[in-house]
């Protein structure tokens, strides 16, 4: 009867245990600059009139989400014409100001919190057209 719960009690602890060392990529890669990011970028449709915006996702590997910083710099012709730098801690929707109508290239930086963090800074541009 002893060595029957034992053996339950082992089988119990190991499964536990396996179960317990899965996690997210963040627990995967516990150093400094491990986890790979990408910010993707989806423009709504912008008019003079109003101002212009992004809805901005930085995807990990898991399912944890960074948190940091994106730096939005909006450039027509080569010249900039607005950066401003935002708190990035999830999905977020950020107002660009009003542009005039034309073509512009829109680059977006994520820098991850911290000197220690687990994740990987990464970047992304699109072109927005200003009807």
């Amino acid at each position: 009867m002893k060595k029957t719960l034992v053996g339950l009690f082992t089988a119990v602890a190991m499964m536990f245990g396996v179960i317990g060392l899965s996690g997210s990529a963040a627990v995967a890669g516990p150093y400094t600059g491990t986890v790979p990011t990408e910010v993707k970028a989806k423009p709504r449709p912008a008019v003079s009139t109003k101002p212009a915006k992004v809805k901005v996702v930085v995807d990990t590997a898991g399912n944890a989400e960074p948190t940091g910083w994106v730096k939005i710099v909006v450039r027509r012709a080569g010249k900039v014409v607005s950066t401003k730098t935002v708190r990035y801690s999830d999905v977020d929707v950020y107002k660009l100001g009003k542009l005039a109508k034309g073509k512009y290239t829109v680059k977006l930086k994520f820098t991850p919190k911290g000197a220690e963090s687990v994740y990987i800074a990464s970047k992304t541009k699109f072109t927005l057209k200003v009807a």
